[in-house]
């Protein structure tokens, strides 16, 4: 499988690698791409997830699938997995990306691991076919990115966004996480923040 980013040479410090990336993703002459995060930006899932963690916790016996430090599945895959169809789309958010996805060059990173794809997309096509209809979902092109060693959001997407800039001039950045707008405004990015809050779920 060809992999979504990066990857660092074995005899280089990880920090070496990403500061190495920040440099390519300054080159200009390229089409433009527009960045969109998923969770907490296109999708209002934070208090959801959290909701229900809390809920988990205080009596676990009411969830059939228990989370396991001893696998790879966490509390937010198993909700992502099978109760995705309860989170409800920032419809701001969400009809920019309709709206650029029609015209523009858009991409979807989200720190979701590549096993919640099928709901993912599943997601996408029900929210945006409620708000517009079948004909504009058929018509909007994107890539959609997932975290597939399961990183830290800003040095997994660090490396995402580099190998996008292969491509592509980055020209608009579209999150929440703290980490990865200080991040995008020290390249030059021009970074758009949903005015939703971030919220840890870890």
């Amino acid at each position: 499988m060809t992999s979504n980013y990066q990857r660092k040479p074995k005899n280089m410090k990880t920090e070496e690698f990403l500061e190495e990336l920040d440099e390519d993703i300054k080159v200009k002459d390229k089409p433009s791409l527009v960045i969109f995060d998923l969770d907490g930006t296109l999708a209002d899932s934070d208090d959801f997830i959290l909701t229900n963690k809390q809920a988990y916790q205080q009596e676990p016996e009411l969830f059939a699938q228990k989370p396991s430090k001893d696998t790879e599945n966490t509390f937010c895959d198993i909700y992502f997995k099978h109760h995705h169809k309860e989170i409800k789309p920032y419809e701001g958010t969400l009809r920019l990306f309709i709206a650029m996805a029609k015209t523009d060059n858009v991409a979807i990173i989200t720190s979701r691991k590549d096993i919640l794809q099928p709901q993912t997309v599943e997601w996408l096509k029900t929210n945006i076919i409620a708000m517009t209809n079948e004909t504009v979902w058929r018509s909007i092109r994107y890539k959609l990115i997932f975290n597939e060693k399961k990183e830290k959001s800003l040095e997994y997407k660090r490396k995402a966004i580099a190998k996008l800039a292969e491509t592509y001039k980055i020209s608009l950045i579209i999150d929440d996480h703290p980490d990865v707008i200080e991040w995008a405004k020290k390249q030059g990015i021009e970074v758009l923040v949903p005015g939703n809050g971030y919220k840890d779920l870890n």
